[in-house]
């Protein structure tokens, strides 16, 4: 999926139900993709312009059972869930991390840039943060998701408090930011 494409709203939608069912799939069997990133995601267009999303790469596809500390959730950085901060890779939820992964891909679909977190730290050099530097990054994480929660999505929150039909593009968003929670617990599954 690339940003600068001009999907429409129907598009966008149509290319997250497609790849959720692809990751539910992987998930009902009891794998993780692990390398969830748009370069992962192909599309093909019919004749009608209606586009079909398709994951792919299956190379870092894992049981999470067989998970260990140096098992690091998503391959692409940017797209490691916050949890990786504090939690032994061993112990997080693979499941999540996917979730957020994705949540991350649909965060770019409708708002063409990255989660501002996204670079914040370096999977790959957590060892050399000292679990204090850890512990405040998460904090930082979290502080930033609320506030960029509230500015993507406070009006379409408000608006739903009040009862009022949300959009199918509001709908998207809220569900983005539900996927991108820094509490794996409070993301939804893939279902």
């Amino acid at each position: 999926v690339h940003a600068k494409f001009p999907f429409t709203t129907k598009q966008k939608i149509k290319i997250a139900i497609d790849s959720m069912t692809g990751i539910q799939s992987m998930h009902d069997h009891h794998l993780v993709h692990r390398d969830l990133h748009a370069g992962n995601i192909l599309l093909r267009q019919n004749s009608s312009g209606v586009f079909t999303a398709v994951i792919t790469d299956f190379g870092r596809t894992l049981d999470p059972q067989l998970a260990t500390d140096q098992d690091i959730p998503q391959a692409p950085r940017t797209r490691n869930p916050p949890e990786t901060l504090v939690k032994r890779f061993s112990t997080i939820d693979r499941y999540a991390a996917d979730v957020y992964a994705m949540g991350c891909n649909f965060h770019i679909l409708e708002w063409r840039r990255a989660v501002p977190w996204a670079k914040l730290y370096n999977v790959y050099s957590l060892q050399a943060y000292s679990p204090e530097r850890r512990e405040k990054m998460h904090r930082y994480i979290e502080k930033q998701y609320a506030k960029l929660k509230n500015e993507k999505i406070g009006a379409i929150l408000s608006k739903k408090s009040h009862g009022k039909r949300l959009t199918d593009i509001e709908r998207f968003r809220v569900l983005i930011f539900k996927m991108l929670s820094p509490s794996p617990e409070k993301r939804p599954s893939v279902h």
